[in-house]
This record gives structure tokens, C-alpha cells and sequence, in this order.
């Protein structure tokens, strides 16, 4: 063709780089954009609460069902170890075998990961009044149902009261104590573990 006879290398080169010329600029800016959507997925990601939490969270909750599956069967009545590890906590006495009582397992179901919640509640009681406890006792005895055991179960809700804090708001005729005595009443406990649903449901 006459429109490329006069053609010579220098000339074809410099033709070709002005054709591709707006495609490499077209593949940059894609590039460009491709990298700033990139970044905000890795900040979304990394920010607390973001996916790499939600997964570390989830794989920490398969592992616990996982564990509890495998601690599932040969293990000792559930409120045979509460009662083992209550009375054992327990130093000179402080809790008797009448003192506590232990709730049935309550069952709710977690669909998402195709398991399900067992709780257990537990009340101190002494002649029919909520018994107070000291601290060091509450907190041995969450520590010792919480350690890595036959059976997995750790804390889901604690509320407790101060004994005097409680026995002066009866009577507010007094002051209020400078400081108290470092006996609490439970009002609520309650422990959960995570198994694997039933396959018979």
C-alpha cells in the first residue's frame, strides 16, 4: 500500500507505540485501581473486628468443639465434675456438699458452625440465703473448671455482690463503710461448652 511504502523501522516503531500507547495507559490506570481496592481489603481486614479477627474466632470455636467431641465419650457425669471441682476448690470448709446446688444442662443450638451451647447454672445456697464466698474462692474455682480437663467448659456470665454493700442497703440509716469485707454473693454463674450437634436431631 502506498500509506506504508515510505515506512521505515524507526517510523513503524514509533507507529506501533502510539497504538499501544492508550492501552498501556488504560492497563495502568486498571492496575492502579486494582491496588486501591486491594489495600482497603487488607485494612478491612486487619482492623479489629475485621475478617482475620472473625476467622481467628471461629477457628478457635472449632477447635473447643473439636476438643469437646473428642472428650465427649468415658467421661464423668457433668454434674459429678462440677461437684468435684466445687468441693475441691474450697479450703477449711468454706463449702459443704449442701451448699450448692447444680442446674440441668440447658441445649441451644449455634447454626452457623452446626453445633450447640450446653449451660450449666450454679447456685450457693445455705439455709435457704445465698451464700457468701470469697473471692479467692470464686476465682479458684473458675480457674479449675476453665483448665484444659476431661471436660471443656469455661464462663459465660458471673454477677456477684458485695455481702456488706448488700446487708447495708437494707439499712440506710448507717454510713456506708470506708471498705468492705471481701465476701461476695453469687447472684448468677453460669458455665457453657461447645459440642458438635446432635445427629439425631
Amino acid at each position: 500500500m502506498v500509506l506504508f511504502r515510505d515506512l521505515d523501522l524507526y517510523k513503524i516503531i514509533i507507529l506501533i507505540g502510539l497504538v499501544l500507547l492508550p492501552a498501556s495507559l488504560g492497563f495502568v490506570w486498571w492496575v492502579d485501581k486494582e491496588l486501591e481496592t486491594a489495600k482497603v481489603a487488607v485494612n478491612d481486614a486487619i482492623r479489629p473486628g475485621g475478617e482475620l479477627e472473625k476467622i481467628g474466632q471461629v477457628a478457635q470455636q472449632l477447635e473447643i468443639i473439636q476438643r469437646n467431641a473428642g472428650n465427649s465419650g468415658g467421661t464423668e457425669p457433668t454434674a459429678l465434675f462440677f461437684e468435684r471441682w466445687i468441693k475441691s476448690s474450697a479450703s477449711g470448709g468454706q463449702v459443704r456438699a449442701t451448699d450448692f446446688e447444680i442446674s440441668n444442662e440447658r441445649k441451644s443450638p449455634v447454626q452457623k458452625l452446626k453445633a450447640q451451647d450446653k449451660e450449666i447454672q450454679v447456685n450457693f445456697r445455705r439455709e435457704n440465703q445465698e451464700l457468701p464466698l470469697s473471692r479467692e474462692y470464686i476465682h479458684a474455682l473458675i480457674l479449675n473448671l476453665e483448665q484444659d480437663g476431661p471436660q471443656v467448659w469455661k464462663l459465660r456470665e458471673l454477677q456477684i455482690r458485695n455481702e456488706q454493700s448488700v446487708e447495708f442497703s437494707k439499712n440506710r440509716r448507717e454510713a456506708p463503710p470506708k471498705t468492705v469485707d471481701d465476701m461476695w454473693r453469687i447472684e448468677k454463674l453460669t458455665f457453657a461448652r461447645r459440642e458438635p450437634e446432635d445427629r439425631d436431631r
